[in-house]
């Protein structure tokens, strides 16, 4: 009599305890699809900026010590590009015509119709702004510009995403 009780309690139980497993594994799967999601919204974004931030230098010699002043840049600056037309013969340069160009850096890196205001946003939801600074670190003995741009609230608890670096001349991100 009691084996009647009891068995079908315990295959309820049993069910329970195996869906609640199941539950929690499915949990950190989903957390885990959606930290890589957000991570590579983010990650896009810092390339976006780190592109902005190469053109700006190339423009003016040195990063962008905000969002405003690059944005500025990106509104009323032209990229200037030289543009080589023609042979170049061994003996002479007779035969090479040099044009330079001043195209609309906002065309020229991103495309038509973007909106350079949007990368200081951090993704998904675009309301926290990233951090940005530049400045100049010495290398042998020469001033080299340097900029850092970081994720002021990353949604992965365990790594902070950021592009450039304050104390050295490196330009990429922390994701490769």
């Amino acid at each position: 009599m009691k084996n009647k009780i009891f068995i079908p309690i315990l295959i309820l139980l049993n069910a329970v305890v195996g869906y609640l497993i199941f539950d929690s594994v499915k949990e950190d799967i989903e957390y885990a699809n959606r930290v890589d999601s957000i991570d590579q919204q983010v990650i896009a974004r810092l390339k976006q900026i780190q592109t902005a931030q190469l053109a700006y230098k190339d423009m003016t010699g040195s990063f962008a010590p905000t969002f405003d002043s690059l944005f500025l840049q990106f509104r009323n600056g032209k990229y200037t590009k030289i543009k080589s037309i023609g042979d170049l013969d061994k003996d002479s340069l007779s035969g090479l015509k040099i044009d330079t160009l001043y195209l609309d850096p906002i065309v020229e890196f991103f495309g038509e119709g973007f909106q350079i205001e949007k990368i200081a946003f951090v993704p998904p939801m675009d309301t926290a702004k990233f951090k940005l600074e530049s400045g100049f670190v010495e290398k042998n003995y020469i001033k080299v510009p340097v900029f850092e741009v970081t994720d002021p609230y990353p949604y992965n608890k365990n790594r902070t995403l950021k592009v450039g670096s304050m104390q050295d001349a490196i330009y990429s991100g922390n994701w490769k």
